[in-house]
């Protein structure tokens, strides 16, 4: 222990460039290589090591294990309960967690203790973070023309050209591809008005902005990832609700009269939507009809997950499965009872499309709400202090529970990365708008 307070461990910056180079090669050449696996065992010992051994933040040191200790309980309350106990599932279930928590964690202890380093590294990345977004987009433009042009390797084939269409991600690793899209353009409209990087003109950072708006409309529309559409509008909201707590009064009445008018429109748009006909979605896309009719269907008659109609509305359908059963609400049919993305589980071909309807129906209502409240927890401390705290805490809110609903960001490692890259400049922003106000 002497040794220890001896050590400066300051100097430790070398191992922390060396942690956030991996974690960036982890949804790169590692994802490309069909390396993850062993990707998230190095970055785990390493994080692990950095964070409870080289590290001499005993404070923080306890809310992580606090944190683990309450998801490995309620965990193993539901693998105790389940329909069948499988080791194997167990085992790897619980990995899958810690592979996401875990780098989760590191960020935000960045955060709080090694802030400057943190947020210099990424401003310092500026010109990187833009070429690569150029060469992934030029790249998954290719990839529409020629069916699996550096793709990557995988362990199955995959015919849909959409879903190889992501640039260097790795095989089907579009939603990752997605989330760095926007991770660049909020970064951007940080970097361009509050770094070094910034642009005087408000209306060549306008232009600029705009751009890598519609770079990512037209890859969302092109690859077929329409939630990206979503995600994009309820980050910027995020974005726009930090940025709002250096503006004054009269500014942040203005914005917030706004922000209700666009709740009111879409509260409008949703009742629309469950009552008219939904020809007038054939002309704009097929696709999002039929999403549409399966979810307004889903609300309409509960029952409707028996019909047998599957794809992306199993998202809703596993859910109302596990009400409908409802010895699986409190402790679901079991954390061991199957693996979190194992097709055909409980009768569901695309088991594990999202989180939220995987943990829900092996874990059970307990189980989603602790993991869900420990990560969100996290992602709060990463972004750190703001001074519309409600508004805010809303948008947060809203961000969390629309990846967790739709797709894996705590059971696949590098969705999880480019989720958790996407909120740095958040707290990149928030940290500027808050030096700001208490100067």
């Amino acid at each position: 222990m002497n040794i220890l307070r001896k050590f400066d461990f300051n100097k430790l910056k070398d191992l922390d460039t060396i942690i956030l180079l991996l974690l960036f090669f982890e949804i790169t050449i590692f994802s490309l290589l069909n390396i993850r696996g062993l990707g998230n065992r190095l970055i785990l010992l390493l994080l692990l090591l950095r964070i409870f051994l080289l590290s001499p933040t005993k404070k923080f040191k306890k809310r992580v294990l606090i944190s683990y200790l309450l998801i490995f309980i309620i965990y193993s309350l539901s693998a105790i309960f389940s329909d069948k106990f499988i080791p194997y599932s167990y085992y790897m279930n619980f990995k899958a967690l810690l592979y996401t928590l875990t780098p989760l964690i590191y960020i935000v202890w960045l955060r709080i203790y090694r802030k400057e380093f943190l947020f210099s590294t990424f401003e310092n990345l500026f010109v990187f973070f833009n070429i690569f977004y150029i060469i992934n987009f030029i790249v998954m433009c290719i990839q529409g023309q020629f069916h699996g042009f550096l793709s990557g390797f995988s362990n199955y084939e995959n015919t849909y050209t959409p879903d190889l269409m992501s640039g260097l991600f790795g095989y089907n690793g579009t939603a990752q591809f997605g989330l760095y899209s926007i991770f660049v353009l909020i970064y951007d409209m940080y970097m361009l008005k509050y770094s070094k990087y910034k642009i005087e003109n408000k209306y060549i950072r306008y232009i600029i902005d705009f751009g890598l708006f519609i770079s990512i409309v037209i890859s969302s529309s092109i690859n077929d990832n329409k939630a990206n559409y979503i995600s994009l509008i309820l980050v910027l909201f995020e974005f726009f609700m930090i940025e709002m707590g250096g503006k004054s009064e009269k500014e942040r009445k203005l914005a917030n009269k706004l922000i209700y008018t666009a709740f009111c429109i879409i509260v409008f748009l949703g009742i629309f939507l469950l009552f008219s006909n939904l020809n007038f979605l054939e002309k704009i896309s097929p696709e999002l009809k039929g999403t549409v009719y399966l979810f307004r269907k889903a609300i309409f008659d509960p029952t409707s997950y028996q019909s047998g109609e599957m794809g992306s509305i199993e998202r809703v359908y596993i859910p109302l499965y596990v009400i409908y059963h409802y010895q699986y609400i409190l402790f679901g049919a079991g954390t061991a009872f199957s693996n979190w993305q194992t097709p055909g589980t409980l009768g569901f071909p695309h088991f594990g499309q999202s989180d939220l309807s995987s943990f829900f129906a092996l874990g059970g209502i307990f189980f989603c709400i602790i993991v869900f409240s420990i990560y969100n927890y996290f992602y709060l401390q990463l972004i750190g202090k703001v001074k519309n705290k409600t508004m805010f805490r809303i948008s947060n809110f809203m961000v969390i529970f629309f990846y967790f609903f739709y797709t894996q960001p705590w059971t696949q490692s590098t969705l999880s990365i480019c989720l958790l890259m996407l909120f740095v400049p958040m707290g990149m922003l928030a940290n500027k708008v808050f030096s700001e106000e208490c100067a």
